[in-house]
């Protein structure tokens, strides 16, 4: 689904509000800023951000590339995150699970890390089409490549484990790791072309190549968007419809009508729930 985007004003430095659950602190954004992907630690009083010039029509300018921001509530202090030059910019930035390093991707689809308390110099990891994130130990990120296979950078090693992903379907979401092991679990999506349908369904890849089918969606359900598991792995909630024709990226239609949340135990293979109505903000 896509992020969550908002324009925030340009505040005085200092400014506070006080509430009955505290203060609210302003950010010092640039005036005109539109700010983008914003991911908030998770160890830390701190966020980082992207923030954009925003188009003035009749200009005849086009959108700036985007500026990567930290801030730390603790001092107040906003800082600007160093870009390699030519890069074109910061696209989206991720935080590790232990709130030490940032992850971002640039315009030009290289990504990066950095550290996320302090400044050090980006190290390139390469050209990648998305990331699902760092595993359990922070040590080891999910890549989809251009090619929509799966890769895993150890950052101990400083070596790329390519994953061909992954049977004979299309890998349509990013792989992410799974919470208490190595493993990455993705959905993928089968084209019968004797029935002319297509076929959903959940797997989880390791890093010796094996793969497991999780969860199969039974005609005419289809899966769509990324699946999301609970902290222990057993559950895995996703969304869900019984017209997947809808689904058609190209009139800008990412989500059909008749979409609907499914939860799955993966322990026992079984469907937990399904509810209707409810749209889904998922988590990073």
């Amino acid at each position: 689904m896509p992020a969550t985007t908002n324009t925030w004003p340009s505040c005085s430095r200092g400014r506070k509000r006080a509430t009955s659950y505290g203060e609210d602190k302003a950010v010092n954004v640039p005036p005109g800023a539109r700010v983008e992907d914003v991911q908030f630690s998770p160890t830390d009083d701190q966020l980082a951000f992207v923030a954009r010039a925003e188009f003035q029509p009749g200009s005849g300018s086009h959108q700036k590339s985007g500026e990567l921001y930290r801030y730390d509530a603790g001092d107040g202090r906003l800082r600007t995150v160093h870009i390699p030059g030519g890069e074109g910019g910061v696209e989206s930035v991720l935080y590790s699970r232990d709130g030490q390093v940032l992850l971002y991707r640039t315009a030009g689809g290289t990504y990066f890390l950095t550290g996320a308390t302090r400044a050090t110099k980006p190290s390139p990891l390469g050209e990648y089409e998305a990331s699902g994130g760092f595993d359990r130990t922070n040590t080891r990120i999910s890549f989809e490549t251009r090619s929509g296979e799966a890769a895993i950078y150890d950052a101990r090693q400083r070596q790329v484990l390519e994953l061909p992903l992954v049977g004979a379907g299309m890998v349509t979401s990013t792989p992410t790791f799974l919470h208490s092991s190595d493993a990455l679990i993705y959905r993928q999506d089968f084209v019968d072309r004797r029935a002319d349908v297509t076929l959903s369904e959940i797997d989880v890849a390791y890093q010796d190549g094996k793969v497991e089918k999780q969860i199969t969606a039974r005609y005419p359900t289809a899966f769509f968007d990324k699946p999301v598991v609970s902290y222990d792995d057993r559950y895995v909630l996703v969304e869900s419809t019984l017209d997947p024709s809808e689904l058609d990226d190209y009139t800008g239609n990412e989500q059909p009508k008749d979409a609907y949340l499914s939860l799955y135990d993966r322990f026992d293979n079984a469907i937990v729930e399904e509810v209707r109505g409810i749209d889904p903000v998922w988590s990073p």
